[in-house]
């Protein structure tokens, strides 16, 4: 049974569990930006906090505590395949106590955690210049960290556009404000970058790019038709034959 850690959003969980039976999940980092991975930890107390789910929770102290570089060197000797997505920095991301981050995800918007923050700032917004800045210095940390643990050759990148139709031809609804016509002209300056660092990326085929309304998740730009998830556990094993 081969061993599979994965860091992003739903996306590339919803594909783990079509392959589930055969390969075992080590580690899931979500909802944490890149730009707070690399961020100093944070202490903090949960109680208090307005948040009942307890994967939220976990999510949300993980983020606070800067969790992913320390996960990839606990399991790193047993990964056999890391698998990336880039949904979780659609929410941007909120500077606090003179350089640390934290992701702006629903968790950190509706826990009632930023309160407990020394000096939060404005959300910066995914796809802007300060953005673009802080984030394409951590891909380059998070290459550096993956290539020291000897895991470049088994990371995978999964470039996923965000669909605009549904499965039946209605049109997909935002996410917040942003559209997928949006959305997509600003993650290829972020997939690319994870190219010339030297990532391998796997791009959803167009014609997989559609939304199922009836997704366990609810619909969404994101939330993708059956055969797009077969799909992508199917490169997953491939990665691990290779």
């Amino acid at each position: 049974m081969s061993n599979i850690f994965l860091y992003g959003g739903c996306v590339i969980r919803d594909a783990y569990e079509r392959i589930k039976d055969d390969h075992k999940l080590v580690s899931y980092v979500a909802r944490q930006s890149l730009v707070s991975s690399v961020s100093a930890e944070t202490e903090f107390q949960m109680s208090g906090l307005t948040l009942t789910s307890t994967f939220q929770r976990t999510a949300l102290s993980a983020d606070l505590a800067s969790s992913l570089f320390p996960a990839l060197q606990k399991y790193g000797h047993n990964i056999d395949l890391l698998a990336i997505d880039l949904m979780v920095e659609r929410f941007g991301i909120v500077p606090y106590d003179e350089g640390k981050f934290a992701t702006n995800s629903a968790e950190f918007r509706n826990s009632g955690v930023r309160k407990s923050l020394n000096r939060p700032g404005r959300a910066i917004e995914f796809g802007s210049q300060r953005h673009w800045s802080l984030w394409s210095d951590a891909a380059e940390q998070l290459r550096d960290h993956v290539e020291s643990l000897g895991l470049l050759g088994k990371t995978i990148v999964f470039d996923f556009p965000w669909a605009s139709t549904t499965l039946d031809g209605e049109p997909a609804p935002p996410f917040l404000n942003m559209t997928a016509s949006k959305a997509n002209t600003i993650y290829p300056r972020y997939i690319n970058h994870l190219v010339a660092l030297g990532f391998q990326v796997y791009r959803l085929p167009d014609e997989m790019v559609t939304t199922d309304s009836q997704h366990k998740w609810g619909p969404a730009p994101y939330h993708y038709g059956e055969d797009a998830y077969q799909w992508m556990s199917t490169q997953m094993v491939k990665q691990l034959r290779h």
